[in-house]
């Protein structure tokens, strides 16, 4: 648990208290640095251009364009 400066008497014990809470820091600059890295490696051009077009298509009335595309495939092919 970190110490409480306002408990501090004596110098030995603020030195203790600073030495503390430098391991702290450096503990969550290492987590805040490993975050990062993964946040990285995820979005990626590719990953971003594929969440991009997976979000407009949903929001898109594309079922019915496909359904649209395939009747007219049938019927070319039924054609030949």
């Amino acid at each position: 648990m970190p110490a409480k400066y306002s408990d501090l008497r004596t110098l030995d014990g603020l030195d203790a208290a600073i030495r503390e809470n430098k391991a702290r820091l450096k503990k969550q600059a290492k987590s805040i640095e490993k975050s990062f890295a993964a946040v990285q490696r995820f979005y990626t051009p590719r990953n971003l251009l594929e969440e991009g077009a997976r979000r407009s298509l949903t929001s898109l009335p594309f079922y019915g364009s496909l359904l649209s595309g395939i009747s007219f495939l049938r019927k070319r092919l039924k054609k030949k």
